[in-house]
């Protein structure tokens, strides 16, 4: 026991750490999944075909299996079961495929972690509801919803970044560390939008997604992307709301005196319905993804 670093000491040597390694950029960003990096670019490209689409997809089995799953699930499914990434494209489109292949990319790659698997579980799961609502969001206010759904499911992509550095840091002292629950509440708390933040900006991603995961807690530092931050900040204490913690300690969400809700005006019958509907969609979507 006396080889334990006390409290104190370790609260000192993770803030040290990840303090330093935010300042200087020197944090260890893993590269973007290649089928995502595929993804994004060919649906960024305006000549790219569904064909294209079909032709990256196809060529991970894996990949492919997963997405007919989660495209016959309850959350999308219609009339006609699909069958093939072609019949998905045509059932659901091919920006709702996009999402979904960055949603099993991220949720096979980026949110992992051995030793910290319940805080990643639940992190994991938080995304998925607030990307499903900040998808249903970006409907109702009739805005762009491009890259909502996708803003939603990276918007705490920090946090796995900080689960890593701990893990780190969990080595190179073996056991002489031990992390308390407080003190990985307050590296999340603390870092975690930031580290997001240099996560997009290391991903290259649009500046409407960086704001987005940047600032989804301060909504009014998103300069020209305030609508997708605010949106991304109602999705995300939605899902708190409706139960989808992302592990960290958060106060009571009061939902209809947060200044980002009544900034965005959306219509309360409306936003009622979906406070109603969303419990229910969501634990589907997270079984989906799980099948």
């Amino acid at each position: 026991m006396d080889n334990y670093l006390t409290t104190e000491d370790v609260r000192e040597l993770v803030r040290t750490t990840i303090s330093r390694q935010v300042r200087s950029g020197d944090l260890d960003v893993p590269m973007l999944p290649h089928v995502a990096q595929q993804v994004m670019s060919l649906t960024s490209s305006p000549s790219s075909s569904a064909s294209d689409f079909v032709q990256i997809i196809e060529q991970d089995q894996h990949l492919a299996t997963k997405l007919l799953k989660i495209a016959n699930s309850p959350v999308y499914a219609g009339r006609v079961e699909v069958t093939s990434i072609q019949r998905a494209i045509v059932s659901i489109g091919m920006q709702t495929l996009r999402d979904l292949v960055f949603g099993v990319a991220m949720g096979e790659r980026i949110f992992r972690s051995k030793l910290f698997h319940e805080p990643m579980t639940m992190i994991w799961d938080h995304s998925l509801a607030t990307a499903y609502i900040a998808r249903e969001l970006a409907t109702l206010k009739r805005s762009d919803p491009e890259y909502a759904f996708m803003c939603g499911l990276l918007h705490d992509v920090g946090k796995p970044l900080l689960l890593s550095a701990l893990e780190t840091i969990h080595r190179k002292y073996q056991d002489r560390v031990y992390f308390t629950k407080e003190l990985i509440d307050e590296v999340m708390r603390d870092f975690h939008a930031q580290v997001g933040g240099l996560v997009a900006r290391s991903w290259n991603f649009p500046e409407q997604l960086h704001a987005a995961i940047r600032y989804h807690h301060e909504f009014r530092e998103a300069g020209d992307y305030q609508e997708m931050a605010m949106m991304m900040e109602v999705a995300n204490l939605m899902a708190h709301y409706l139960g989808m913690a992302s592990y960290m300690e958060e106060p009571e969400v009061d939902l209809l005196s947060e200044p980002a809700l009544h900034k965005l005006e959306l219509p309360a019958d409306k936003f009622d319905a979906l406070l109603k509907s969303s419990t229910d969609r969501v634990r589907e979507l997270i079984t989906s993804f799980n099948l």
